[in-house]
């Protein structure tokens, strides 16, 4: 009886919705200025998605680094923003259930100096990894962080502008790899040549990214939720986000050999 409740009410603040909006949605989105061009993939899921059910949608972008779009999200000054789901977050923020990547954001390869492929060539284990005792370099406070930590394999923040990793993998010893996605780390590879992409091995760990909404503002209201949640699982079922995974990211992950690599599965936290 209370799930027939539940979900009858759901419709009806659903239906209330559509009438109360006319179909027509105003968003706001983040382009991140110190993440290259990912943002393009996450803008057109959400688009798309709801253009799929009817919606006409117009987007207002804003400009923000990465640590900024949290603080608007949290504020209610942005729609939405796309980050690796924890237990954190959904309690911080609404959460829009269904991985937006298929997994993909998940994996990662590594960014590495020229001439050190030969110390990874030895590795066939998540321990071959581990006795390499090579650091890591990567963001404060990044997710990632605490998988390497929880795997116990070395890792050192950068607490400035993280994209100074990549000046001081090329240019001094305190970080022997990057890990990147690889969904980003050809387009690393074009923009820093003096680096070079790991040949053998994906690091892997089961978590993906979410669009999460704002507790606060404009944003937060019911309906908002209600229709996005509908349109990123109708977008799942459709094969929408298969295709446009396909169209970003596909030949990047056939140049890295993807289904050849050794898989090395690592915990995630919580």
């Amino acid at each position: 009886m209370r799930r027939t409740q539940a979900f009858l009410s759901g419709l009806l603040m659903m239906l209330m919705a559509s009438a109360s909006y006319g179909g027509d949605l105003t968003l706001r989105l983040p382009i991140i200025v110190d993440a290259q061009d990912s943002h393009h993939f996450f803008h057109d899921v959400m688009r798309e998605a709801l253009e799929h059910q009817g919606h006409k949608v117009s987007v207002q972008y804003v400009s923000v680094p990465q640590n900024r779009a949290r603080l608007m999200l949290a504020r209610g000054e942005i729609t939405a923003f796309w980050m690796l789901r924890t237990e954190r977050r959904d309690s911080r923020f609404l959460a829009i259930p269904g991985g937006l990547t298929q997994g993909v954001a998940g994996q990662r390869i590594l960014l590495i100096k020229p001439g050190q492929q030969a110390l990874f060539d030895r590795v066939n284990s998540l321990q071959d990894f581990r006795d390499l005792e090579l650091v890591a370099g990567m963001g404060t406070d990044w997710f990632d962080v605490d998988i390497w930590r929880l795997n116990r394999l070395p890792v050192k923040e950068h607490s400035g502008n993280w994209n100074a990793i990549y000046r001081i993998l090329k240019n001094r010893r305190e970080y022997a790899y990057f890990p990147r996605g690889t969904h980003e780390i050809i387009s690393d590879a074009i923009q820093y040549p003096g680096l070079a992409i790991e040949q053998r091995l994906v690091l892997e760990y089961e978590r993906d990214y979410i669009f999460y909404l704002s507790k606060e503002g404009e944003f937060a209201r019911p309906e908002y939720r209600l229709l996005i949640e509908d349109a990123i699982r109708k977008a799942q079922e459709s094969g929408l986000i298969t295709k446009l995974i396909a169209q970003y990211w596909g030949k990047d992950l056939q140049q890295l050999n993807f289904p050849q690599r050794i898989r090395l599965p690592l915990q995630a936290p919580r």
